[in-house]
């Protein structure tokens, strides 16, 4: 059995022990499912997240959630570093693999990781528009000092070979999905009974594409679209936006629901679209197809991997809302392609997408990553 520490960059103790509606619950839902899986192939897995100092607590079998104290600002990353030397060399619970989420995680555990003589693995996100710093700071993370770096699409695995990464210090992991939550039969959210509704799930955003799903309403005719995750000024933006496209009357935003309850909402569309410019995560269109309901996607990142074009779902052209509209609305009247899309999805969900499968790779990963450490070492 290997001892896991699994560092979030982003996520509190609060997320993944009370989670509330909002955009950190449904990722906190992810990772608790990544470590649950984890501990079913026969690891020990400890979540490190910021919080209240306090005792460990059990989340699942196997599963260990571990509060840091939240440092000040401006200091995260040397006082997580500080916390992390002394709470592992105290020699409790030492881990023999380290996995930090995100760059800020992996820069602050590295030096306390190696000095316990754990191995590395780094997932690193958002590599779609970085400045020039951001890319400095993930070669430095990625390309020195991990032992493995993990992305979650081939895209992104072509992004860091082209910052100089070397591809065999890459492993490709996509995502999974939790078939409990997200399957084709259970509660469905309300809507009219004539009216076709199209979802889009996720923090609103020029480059998360909702400005493109707003003109491609035009295309659309007597379809709704509800946006489920559009809080404070990003909804106010998002209702800017509609209006400007003249389709404010058929563009419902939603606040971020709890995780629990968005499976309901998934099951209530006809269509699932995912229109993102960038990196497009899986996430959407993964919970989309377990749930049973087809999707059109732009060919972005992630979103190119989980669609199979013209089996699972329709791929359009990034920043082309004429395509997302034709695509939706020959979809839309279109039954037989509707459920064949459907039925196909599903299954890939489910075969191709367990967090079952997700945990295999990444033990896998780190058995290659604590195998590259031994070399280097000797």
């Amino acid at each position: 059995m290997s001892r896991v520490a699994i560092i979030s960059s982003n996520l509190t103790a609060v997320d993944l022990t009370a989670p509330r509606p909002g955009r950190g619950a449904a990722d906190a839902a992810r990772l608790a499912e990544l470590a649950a899986a984890l501990a079913a192939v026969d690891h020990e897995v400890r979540l490190y997240a910021r919080g209240p100092a306090g005792p460990a607590t059990a989340l699942a079998d196997g599963v260990t959630l571990v509060a840091v104290p939240t440092p000040p600002a401006g200091q995260v990353e040397a006082v997580v570093a500080g916390w992390l030397a002394a709470h592992w060399s105290a020699g409790a619970w030492v881990p023999d693999v380290v996995h930090a989420l995100g760059g800020p995680a992996g820069r602050a555990a590295v030096g306390p990781a190696h000095d316990c003589g754990a191995t590395v693995v780094q997932s690193v996100y958002g590599l779609a528009t970085p400045d020039g710093a951001a890319r400095g700071r993930v070669s430095r993370t990625v390309g020195r000092l991990a032992d493995r770096v993990v992305v979650s699409s081939q895209a992104e695995c072509e992004t860091l070979v082209g910052w100089g990464v070397p591809r065999g210090h890459v492993s490709v992991v996509p995502p999974g999905v939790d078939p409990v939550r997200f399957h084709p039969a259970g509660p469905v959210a309300p809507r009219g009974v004539d009216t076709p509704r199209l979802l889009v799930v996720g923090r609103p955003g020029a480059d998360h594409g909702h400005a493109d799903l707003a003109a491609a309403l035009r295309w659309i005719p007597a379809a709704e679209c509800v946006a489920v995750g559009a809080e404070g000024e990003d909804a106010r933006w998002l209702e800017t936006v509609a209006r400007a496209a003249g389709v404010e009357d058929r563009f419902v935003a939603l606040p971020a629901v709890p995780p629990g309850d968005l499976p309901a909402w998934y099951r209530s569309a006809d269509l699932v679209l995912c229109p993102s410019r960038t990196m497009g995560r899986h996430a959407p269109a993964l919970e989309a197809m377990a749930s049973g309901v087809p999707v059109v996607a732009t060919a972005v990142g992630g979103l190119a991997d989980a669609v199979v074009d013209g089996l699972t779902g329709d791929l359009v052209p990034a920043g082309a809302p004429r395509a997302l509209g034709a695509a939706a609305r020959r979809l839309l009247r279109d039954d037989v392609r509707r459920m064949a899309y459907a039925t196909a999805g599903l299954d890939r969900a489910r075969h191709c997408y367990s967090w079952s499968r997700c945990a295999t790779q990444l033990a896998g990963v780190y058995a290659q990553a604590a195998g590259r450490r031994s070399t280097v070492d000797a």
